[in-house]
């Protein structure tokens, strides 16, 4: 018996010191719902690395190496559904010295290979302080305190062209966004073309404020920068047209009336208009596959021109020049005092068809 104690201490210890490297974040099989992830590795002094490359979806990120650190983040791109994350450390030879992989699920309810999560795969929350004393090392995780911002008045915001929109006074934001504590981690979530005012302004503690709501009640305490799920108990703070308006509408839309603004909103930053997650007419055909032809249920009344319907895209906007045609165009997408949503009121639809046909 002790020659087999002996035998698998020596197993062990052997192990450990061919140990090359520890992946601290993400943990394999975590599902994620932004389209990044901070890639975070440890490695001890005692190995001779040089080079740390991470290769995700066919891209290749590389860390020169120094003594004094001995961990290292990298941000890493992902795509819609799995993603398979290969991680390399290189010696000064270009010899590969240790290698390792996992996998990640990036979730997004209107992508195709976004919606099922596999088998497997569960939210994990990295920010807990067990994970965070490692990042102490370098960063600073106290949370933004707001000695450092300025007052966001009605003013600024009418100067910024949002007045109508928003109910808001005495925000308060960070004058410099790079000292933001959140900023160099993930700086990448409002990369895109469009980015949403409280993320743009790294005011990041009003919407992930800790607190959890009916979907996601399973996560409370998970996280102290979680974010409640449905998230419009947060939207109507500053667009309060959610309360006074959308929610009594007589014709309403699923994703509104559930709070679920985030299914077609991107909250951090988009490449498309309004923050949304894809052009507005790809996606609306998402659910409203019916549509996706391009063409409208109304066969009964259009025929020859547009050889049996009406087109829902492809074709200007009449009533708003320079634009295409989208299904916005006829419908509002969050409430409407009309039938199916028609940018009209009452039972029938003929307001809307003579906006563009006055005959």
């Amino acid at each position: 018996m002790k020659y087999f104690f002996f035998f698998f201490l020596c197993i062990n210890l052997f192990a450990n010191s061919n140990k090359t490297f520890d992946v601290l974040q993400p943990i394999s099989k975590t599902v994620f719902y932004e389209d990044f992830v901070s890639v975070v590795v440890k490695i001890p002094k005692n190995k001779k690395a040089t080079l740390l490359e991470i290769r995700a979806n066919g891209k290749k990120y590389t860390h020169n190496l120094n003594e004094t650190r001995d961990t290292f983040c990298k941000t890493v791109k992902l795509n819609i559904g799995e993603n398979r994350i290969f991680i390399s450390l290189y010696n000064s030879n270009s010899e590969i010295i240790g290698k390792k992989s996992l996998d990640v699920f990036h979730k997004s309810e209107v992508f195709k290979n976004g919606v099922d999560i596999p088998k497997g795969y569960k939210k994990k929350y990295f920010h807990i302080n067990k994970n965070e004393k490692t990042c102490k090392e370098c960063h600073d995780m106290s949370i933004d305190k707001v000695n450092n911002s300025k007052t966001l008045s009605n003013i600024d915001l009418k100067n910024i062209g949002i007045v109508n929109m928003m109910n808001i006074s005495n925000v308060q934001i960070l004058e410099d966004t790079k000292k933001s504590k959140c900023f160099s981690c993930h700086k990448n979530v409002v990369s895109k073309s469009n980015s949403h005012a409280p993320s743009i302004n790294f005011a990041c503690l009003q919407c992930h404020t800790g607190e959890s709501n009916f979907f996601n009640k399973e996560f409370e305490g998970k996280s102290k920068f979680l974010a409640p799920d449905p998230i419009d108990v947060k939207c109507k703070n500053c667009h309060d047209k959610v309360d006074k308006s959308w929610y009594k509408k007589d014709s309403q839309h699923g994703p509104v009336m559930t709070g679920k603004c985030t299914t077609c909103h991107n909250p951090h930053s988009s490449n498309h208009e309004f923050f949304l997650r894809k052009p507005i007419w790809n996606l609306c055909t998402t659910c409203h596959s019916e549509k996706a032809k391009g063409k409208h249920v109304l066969t009964s009344f259009v025929f020859s021109r547009n050889k049996g319907a009406h087109p829902t895209k492809g074709r200007p906007d009449p009533v708003r020049p320079g634009r295409e045609l989208v299904c916005s165009s006829c419908h509002d997408p969050h409430g409407s005092d009309g039938i199916y949503l028609l940018r009209t009121t009452g039972k029938t639809a003929y307001s809307v068809c003579k906006r563009c046909h006055e005959k």
